[in-house]
């Protein structure tokens, strides 16, 4: 926790953060109040599946409850609880996406990874001005045992749109603390990999 908080002000440049689930440990069950204090503009969650009902109670300044739809300039963030394919139209359909116009980018925070065909049933649910933007995803839950902490994935095309994916898995023993430093030009998403000290300095 204490790595993830000296993470984000070291990032206090960025104008987004975006927390993919399983965000309790077995020391802290709630996240600390003084993560609202982060200075990035928008603060953005979406639960895993070891998150409690209360883990997000004390983040007033935060955007956790799913479904949700934000704007931030040219890009939307949508959050989202699970990418079963059933669910996510449902609760794309819940977020009124279809009211934004004007969006170049697309970002999708989820817990679970998205696969092909429910990537698919994602971007038959958008409108058309939506389904021609860069997509975006944010996810976790995978952490098999070797894995570096972080993936990033640039290489994704469905249905002629470009996909992006990040994953970051924070809790890896050696790897704790980590994120994804993700910059958006306006066409293409660009990836650096970052990690939290334990002293903030």
């Amino acid at each position: 926790m204490s790595r993830l908080h000296n993470l984000a002000w070291a990032q206090a440049d960025c104008d987004v953060v975006a927390l993919t689930g399983d965000c309790v440990s077995q020391t802290c069950h709630q996240l600390p109040t003084t993560w609202n204090t982060w200075p990035q503009a928008l603060l953005l969650s979406v639960p895993g599946n070891h998150d409690k009902f209360d883990t997000f109670e004390n983040l007033g300044n935060w955007q956790c409850r799913t479904p949700y739809v934000r704007r931030f300039e040219d890009l939307i963030f949508i959050g989202l609880s699970s990418l079963s394919t059933n669910a996510t139209k449902k609760e794309i359909d819940a977020t009124g996406c279809r009211e934004w116009e004007g969006c170049r980018g697309l970002v999708v925070l989820c817990h679970y990874a998205p696969r092909l065909l429910e990537q698919a049933a994602f971007i038959t649910a958008l409108d058309d001005t939506l389904a021609c933007s860069t997509l975006l995803f944010l996810h976790g839950h995978d952490h098999p045992h070797g894995f570096s902490g972080t993936e990033w994935d640039d290489s994704g095309k469905i249905e002629g749109s470009t996909i992006f994916r990040s994953r970051v898995c924070s809790s890896v023993t050696d790897c704790r603390g980590l994120g994804h430093r993700i910059e958006w030009d306006g066409h293409v998403f660009r990836c650096a990999r970052v990690q939290g000290s334990l002293n903030r300095s």
